[in-house]
């Protein structure tokens, strides 16, 4: 490639990444969150949406400064003026308002919070499944994969529960300049996502799908997702996330009491040392701060188009090679959830490079389309222990054993 050439590449990708572009948060509907598919909603700070029965306006949202572009402001100016909103997320949720807003919005928050874990509970003895979707995802955007993915679990796996996670990843038409304001919402919604499954039965048997971006939010409510973020030194993160990342008690508290659990990361958007901070002073066998999954599945593509960054390269513009790197994932990963005696349970799953193109598709459709590798992938995350379920080999080469 001439170097004029990737110069160009290079100042496409500050665009990508840089925040050059206009974006907005995703604010979810009434109608929207009237779905009968299981699911939750949350806002860029982690707060959960009210259901169906409350109105929400959207441009009450997003007409103010974006650091305001969350349900508590908005709230706030609602309760300020008494507003038939507000008064309707009282009714709706049961609190007795108090005059003080902090004090009624936190107990808004904690009824809401055990609603959404009750989305968990299911009749039968079967899988309970997660979904988490990346950044530039609305409902409808998210749902273009989410029901058929559904659909496919029904079918190969019944007698699953699939549980939605629907929160702002923010979005626009084309993606681009929202990458970087997204990985920041990351965070902040993972720890909250703590609160809920610290509410949930110890002897669920929890299973987590994430796709691209929705890996770090993972990755943050299981432990301490600093690495990923340089510990969180920088002075644009609260005091509030650094003390959080790997708090052991409270309400968002590392969830630590759920014991089978597996996780499932298609192209996951985050460096390779994303899982750095989750073990500490391991030759001690003491200072774990994350929760070790009973099998954690990577599902990695050297040629995805998003991850990639389009040629310029996984490492820059907001590191994502824990997507394209499976020999390195694999080896950091591993690396950093051993514990003593204990090797970390990590596979890979690395898909094939598209027929009739250099770049894989980066939506979770396409990566179906591979059928051999994508039944291996689910079949890992939701199939019987032992067997094609917890197999270390992708195709016929033990990329991770």
């Amino acid at each position: 490639m001439s170097r004029f050439k990737r110069l160009c590449l290079v100042l496409i990708a500050t665009v990508l990444m840089g925040g050059c572009s206009t974006f907005r948060n995703v604010v979810y509907t009434q109608d929207e969150r009237r779905t009968e598919q299981p699911a939750f909603f949350m806002d860029r700070r982690g707060d959960l949406y009210p259901s169906g029965d409350v109105y929400v306006s959207k441009w009450g949202v997003l007409g103010h400064r974006f650091k305001e572009a969350n349900l508590e402001a908005h709230f706030r100016r609602q309760a300020r003026r008494q507003s038939p909103d507000w008064q309707q997320l009282l009714r709706s949720t049961g609190v007795q308002a108090t005059g003080n807003f902090e004090s009624d919005w936190n107990s808004v928050q904690n009824v809401l919070v055990r609603r959404a874990a009750e989305t968990f509970k299911h009749e039968g003895a079967g899988d309970v499944l997660l979904v988490v979707h990346g950044f530039n995802n609305g409902f409808s955007k998210a749902n273009e994969w989410l029901d058929p993915f559904q659909d496919h679990i029904r079918h190969a796996h019944p007698g699953t529960h699939v549980v939605r996670m629907y929160w702002d990843g923010l979005s626009n038409r084309t993606g681009i300049g929202i990458w970087g304001e997204a990985q920041y919402n990351g965070p902040h919604v993972g720890q909250s996502l703590r609160r809920i499954l610290n509410q949930l039965d110890s002897g669920t048997r929890l299973r987590i799908f994430t796709h691209s971006s929705g890996a770090y939010v993972v990755v943050n409510a299981l432990g301490n997702g600093g690495a990923s973020f340089q510990d969180f030194s920088d002075r644009r993160w609260s005091e509030q996330i650094r003390t959080r990342a790997g708090q052991t008690e409270g309400e968002y508290a590392i969830p630590t009491r759920i014991a089978d659990l597996r996780v499932a990361m298609l192209v996951p958007a985050q460096p390779t040392t994303a899982f750095d901070r989750f073990t500490q002073n391991k030759q001690q066998g003491e200072g774990l701060a994350g929760v070790i999954p009973t099998l954690l599945i990577l599902g990695t593509s050297a040629q995805d188009s998003a991850t990639t960054k389009h040629f310029v390269g996984c490492d820059k513009f907001g590191v994502t090679c824990m997507a394209t790197q499976p020999k390195s994932a694999c080896s950091e990963v591993r690396t950093a959830l051993e514990r003593p005696g204990q090797r970390a349970p990590v596979v890979i799953v690395d898909f094939p490079r598209p027929s009739g193109g250099d770049r894989h598709k980066h939506g979770v459709t396409a990566y179906m389309k591979d059928t051999q590798e994508w039944g291996r992938l689910i079949g890992k995350l939701l199939g019987p222990a032992g067997g094609e379920g917890t197999s270390a080999h992708a195709g016929s080469v033990p990329i991770c054993s």
